[in-house]
Order: C-alpha cells, then sequence, then structure tokens
C-alpha cells in the first residue's frame, strides 16, 4: 500500500472563548510541517487540476436546499475522538481505476442472483 502524500494532525477542542450565539462550539487546530505544508499545497493544487480536467463537481450551497454544482473534489480527514489526521494517499492511475472497477464488476451481488443460486463465496 502506498504512503500518505503528507501527514498532518489535528484536534477538535471546545471554543471557550464563544462570545455570541453564533460563534463556533468547537475549534480544529492542524499542525503542519513545513515539508507537509508544502506536499499539502501541491496535494491541493494537483487535485483542483485535476477536478478542472477530469470535470469531478461539488455541492456549492447559498442556503440550507440551495446549491450549485461547481468543479471540485472532497478529501477526507480520519477522527478518532478528539483527534485525527489529513493523510490524504496518492491519487489512483487510471488503469489502476479501470482494474478495481473491472474487479467489483467481477463479483455478483446478492441482488444479481436468481432465488436458488448460491451465494459465489
Amino acid at each position: 500500500m502506498p504512503s500518505p502524500l503528507f501527514k498532518a494532525k489535528f484536534r477538535i477542542v471546545e471554543n471557550t472563548k464563544a462570545e455570541k450565539d453564533n460563534d463556533p462550539t468547537h475549534k480544529m487546530p492542524m499542525e503542519f510541517t513545513p515539508d507537509d505544508a508544502r506536499a499539502a499545497a501541491q496535494y491541493l493544487i494537483d487535485m483542483a487540476n485535476k477536478a478542472e480536467n477530469e470535470g469531478t463537481t461539488i455541492r456549492k450551497y447559498t442556503g440550507q436546499n440551495e446549491f450549485s454544482e461547481v468543479a471540485g473534489f472532497t478529501s477526507w480527514l480520519s477522527l478518532w475522538d478528539q483527534s485525527g489526521s489529513w493523510a490524504p494517499m496518492p491519487p489512483m492511475a487510471d488503469s489502476t481505476k479501470r482494474e478495481n472497477t473491472q474487479r467489483r464488476k467481477a463479483f455478483a451481488t446478492v441482488d444479481d442472483l436468481k432465488d436458488n443460486e448460491n451465494i459465489p463465496f
């Protein structure tokens, strides 16, 4: 398995200085080494370019139920209780994506089986 491009740790802390009702209840400080900060910046640039080139989209909300589809991408973070990390893996090559898709299609789903067929695992 490949290594993450970088690893930035974060934690979720209560906002003890909240003064107004609309102040956030929690804050999320992230910690970067200089090398990880540069890698994170390059990752964001690469993913922005990829989103524009491949036409991937996200929903940009302008209200509770109002949104538009705009070019973009999603990046996931991992959380364990009150701390976690942002450690994205390198993007998969197109050939690897095709292999994974073909592998998934090779397995039948329960819905694909007739009533009297055995599940193939």
